[in-house]
């Protein structure tokens, strides 16, 4: 079975100074970079799906398509802490229900 990342990416806690996190909204700022730096179909499709990403909702990224997010990412020269932030939000973990409740 596939692997996929479930995040909220209306709701990212990113470092934004060293030992400080904040709930970030990065649909516009992550979309753009990866339409920015998109050659291929596959990856102005995914440009658009993070940029369009419902508020407070769990969008689904297959293992590919996270990897095209963290490429365009390196390559826009984001830190690594960042990045390593965008994987913690993963959710895939978390027992599915959960989000039906709360």
């Amino acid at each position: 079975k596939r692997q996929m990342k479930r995040i909220d990416f209306s709701n990212v806690n990113i470092e934004m100074e060293l030992g400080v996190f904040q709930p970030r909204d990065v649909r516009s700022e992550f979309g753009n970079i990866v339409f920015q730096h998109a050659a291929t179909l596959e990856q102005d499709t995914l440009a658009r799906k993070i940029f369009n990403a419902p508020a407070g909702k769990i969008t689904e990224l297959a293992d590919n398509e996270f990897d095209i997010l963290t490429a365009a990412m390196r390559a826009s020269g984001y830190r690594y802490s960042v990045i390593r932030d965008l994987e913690a939000a993963d959710q895939s973990e978390k027992p599915e229900e959960v989000e039906a409740n709360g």
